[in-house]
């Protein structure tokens, strides 16, 4: 997975920050089916478990439009990072 290191990294910041991270995967830089991902985020966020979600992929928001659409997230705030736009790889 292309932002596996950089969600690790960020993972230990928002710690250290004191927020509680709720890791929805992956867990290692295996290739995934990400869409499986980013609606286990969205469905967190839109059921209130979750104040935000971050999501980290090399593709950007484009994976995660139809999952926003089906939970009805319009007014969800979702952060999705290219890992590899901001070169942390």
């Amino acid at each position: 997975h292309g932002g596996y290191d950089m969600k690790e990294d960020l993972k230990s910041y928002l710690g250290e920050m004191g927020y509680e991270v709720v890791d929805c995967g992956t867990h290692s830089t295996e290739s995934v089916d990400y869409p499986d991902f980013a609606y286990a985020v969205a469905k967190l966020v839109a059921e209130g478990r979750a104040w935000r979600g971050i999501m980290i992929d090399g593709a950007g928001l484009a994976q995660i439009a139809d999952h926003l659409l089906v939970l009805g997230l319009s007014s969800v705030v979702l952060l999705a990072i290219g890992a590899k736009i901001f070169r942390w790889e």
